[in-house]
């Protein structure tokens, strides 16, 4: 009996032991799957962190990017103000100089038109000068005509006075 329950005792134990062994290769095997899997888990968690890395790297040069960006956005929107502000002179320019343009061209038809008409005056008082002094010409002649009648007149009244002196003197006498 005690050999039977020493037997079964022995069984029993061997049992426990083969259990126990199962159990712990069991234990073992579940061990390695969790190491390989923390293995796994901790790459996955480096790629992760290597990969949330670059992303903060990609965020900071996006970040830096639009700041870059926005500064250019900013200056090109300056240099446009800046341009337009020039083009609006230059038209405001244009307008004063096409102003300055169209008088300057009104007053030089006027003047032409002024020119005209003096150089018309002009011919005409220049027609009447030479026309005048064509008749001054002609009277000139005919007062040296007539200054030259009125001295031969003179002269023949004078000699007509001393001829009639010369015979009232006679008669006196006779």
């Amino acid at each position: 009996l005690i050999a039977k329950i020493g037997t079964e005792h022995q069984l029993k134990l061997e049992e426990m032991e083969e259990d126990f062994n199962k159990e712990i290769r069991q234990l073992n095997q579940n061990e390695k799957e969790l190491k390989l899997s923390l293995d796994d888990i901790n790459r996955r968690e480096r790629r992760a962190t290597q990969k949330l890395d670059e992303e903060v790297q990609l965020r900071i040069k996006l970040q830096e990017e639009i700041y870059k960006n926005i500064r250019s956005h900013e200056e090109e929107v300056q240099l446009r103000l800046q341009f337009e502000s020039k083009l609006n002179g230059l038209h405001s320019l244009h307008r004063d100089l096409q102003a300055k343009y169209e008088r300057a061209l009104e007053d030089i038809y006027r003047l032409e038109f002024n020119s005209k008409a003096i150089k018309e005056k002009y011919e005409l008082v220049e027609t009447e000068v030479i026309n005048l002094r064509s008749l001054k010409i002609e009277h000139e002649s005919k007062i040296n005509y007539q200054e030259e009648r009125i001295k031969s007149l003179l002269v023949e009244c004078e000699q007509k006075v001393r001829a009639y002196q010369n015979v009232e003197q006679k008669l006196l006498r006779a």
